[in-house]
């Protein structure tokens, strides 16, 4: 899920669930304006999806702001 304004389009939360709606990773993204209608921007939320349910899994701890998303869209 991807909370943002029309009033500040540049400031963006995600926050990424299991398949039993437990919060899994959650990030604040500050300067970047997310178009979620590109593929390259889906399949990077796509992988870090994967890799956020995995350490859960294995922690049964939600992450914060370790910055997964904003290294993906770098590249």
């Amino acid at each position: 899920m991807i909370e943002s304004n029309v009033k500040t389009p540049k400031s963006n939360t995600l926050y990424f669930f299991n398949n039993d709606n437990v919060l899994v990773y959650k990030e604040k993204l500050e300067g970047v304006k997310l178009n979620i209608n590109r593929a390259k921007v889906k399949m990077s939320l796509k992988n870090i999806l994967e890799q956020s349910v995995t350490a859960w899994e294995q922690k049964h701890i939600a992450n914060e702001n370790s910055f997964l998303v904003a290294a993906a869209l770098r590249r």
